[in-house]
């Protein structure tokens, strides 16, 4: 019974560590966003997203850096995860759609503007 106890401690301590690491990397990503340092950024939410991958506001926030530098196609993956992982956050259909309207997919555009004015 001990020997489960202190199993459980121990991973319970490794998987809050991560959490943290996590949420440094997103805020140290976000900081470097509003610095209008993008590639940073990525750099900085992609090591949130390898920690923590439930995290959709790090596909979020990575999609947005990537689309302030013109990497449409690259951001469109990063939407895709923010909505699979959140199917109620309007602003990963919103930004996904806006993607699509710069790759000129109009008609997945629309269904994504269409689908978050239902949100």
């Amino acid at each position: 019974m001990k020997k489960i106890i202190l199993i459980v401690s121990c991973l319970a301590l490794m998987f809050t560590g991560f959490g943290q690491d996590a949420r440094k990397f997103y805020e140290q990503g976000i900081e470097q966003a509003e610095a209008g340092n993008f590639e940073e950024a990525i750099k900085l939410f992609t090591k949130s997203i390898d920690i923590q991958p439930e995290d959709y506001y790090s596909w979020y926030n990575r999609g947005i850096a990537k689309n302030r530098l013109g990497l449409y196609e690259e951001s469109l993956p990063d939407f895709n995860q923010t909505v699979k992982l959140a199917p109620e956050y309007k602003k990963g259909y919103l930004n996904r759609g806006t993607t699509k309207k710069r790759l000129t997919d109009y008609e997945g555009a629309l269904s994504d503007y269409s689908y978050a004015i239902k949100l």
